[in-house]
């Protein structure tokens, strides 16, 4: 027998109208237009749904070079659904979105799955190795939403204080002084939760260290839930951070996920973007332990 949740996530992928399999129970296969040989999973984890599936090109495994890492984190800021690139312990670099189901309206995580599925397509199918066209930070996508719930609102019902900086931003605490804090921003695309990392010398830099940087995020993305690294098309390497998209106007509930996601992608993460951008040596032998790491990762593979 089906468990509620289930029977809302079949719904919502019957009603996708793409072609889909159930694999077994919280667990269903997606066949997904772009690259990739491997199927797209859809598993249920606790109160998410996580959506994932590797990329290749070709049939070969997707570029981690400099160039390649900080277009992922570029895309990443325009991709339907809160979906996201992200690398592997094995170096594979992937798509895929999580979609929160705790205490939130059945037409509601519907709406979610979809857009999250849509945005996993879209990045099997744009080369993400290709700068152009990459969507400038907040301006991802017009979902025509004309909402007039205020921010305020929406906050005020998620339980988390806030600043009032103008109608459409607020400024969150969500981490001890000197940490980022989140700014919550309705644009024409919906609402967007971030907390940017801003560069201390005006820029992050481009030699081995933006290497360990965009390694360090994209590997963050592959662990954390709902949040996803990025960087700006406006300020390259000038900051980079973290958000949680949302089309429309988020549920307060969403909200209140999403700041909880943003305050721990930053105390995952924070410390150590800024040591790995102060020292080479440093961003070296995090590469270096990170290829070690992924070796070991294909080896067991292979032999399972």
């Amino acid at each position: 027998m089906q468990s509620q949740s289930d029977q809302v996530i079949s719904k919502a992928l019957e009603a996708w109208g793409g072609s889909f399999d159930r694999i077994g129970p919280g667990h269903w296969g997606l066949a997904l237009p772009g690259a990739g040989n491997g199927i797209v999973t859809a598993r249920l984890a606790g109160s998410w749904l996580v959506i994932k599936g590797a990329l290749d090109a070709g049939g070969k495994c997707m570029p981690v070079d400099q160039a390649a890492m900080w277009n992922y984190l570029a895309r990443n800021a325009g991709l339907a659904g809160n979906a996201k690139y992200s690398i592997g312990d094995d170096g594979s670099v992937a798509a895929g979105a999580e979609i929160t189901l705790e205490d939130l309206p059945s037409e509601i995580v519907s709406l979610r799955i979809a857009e999250a599925v849509k945005g996993v397509i879209e990045a099997r199918r744009e080369p993400p190795d290709q700068s152009a066209g990459v969507p400038s930070c907040g301006n991802a996508r017009d979902t025509g939403s004309d909402d007039s719930t205020r921010l305020t609102d929406l906050c005020a019902d998620a339980g988390w204080p806030f600043i009032e900086r103008s109608a459409d931003r607020l400024q969150v605490e969500i981490n001890p002084a000197g940490f980022p804090q989140a700014v919550i921003e309705r644009s024409s695309s919906g609402v967007a939760i971030r907390a940017d990392f801003v560069a201390e010398e005006g820029a992050y830099p481009e030699d081995e260290r933006a290497d360990a940087l965009g390694m360090l995020l994209l590997r963050a993305c592959g662990r954390l839930r709902l949040a996803r690294a990025v960087t700006c098309q406006e300020t390259p390497r000038g900051s980079v951070g973290f958000e949680v998209m949302f089309a429309g106007t988020p549920h307060p509930r969403e909200v209140g996920q999403g700041l909880a996601a943003l305050a721990v992608a930053c105390e995952l993460t924070w410390r150590e973007v800024r040591a790995l951008a102060a020292d080479a040596g440093l961003a070296q032998a995090y590469l270096r332990a990170c290829s070690r790491r992924a070796a070991r990762a294909r080896r067991c593979g292979s032999e399972s």
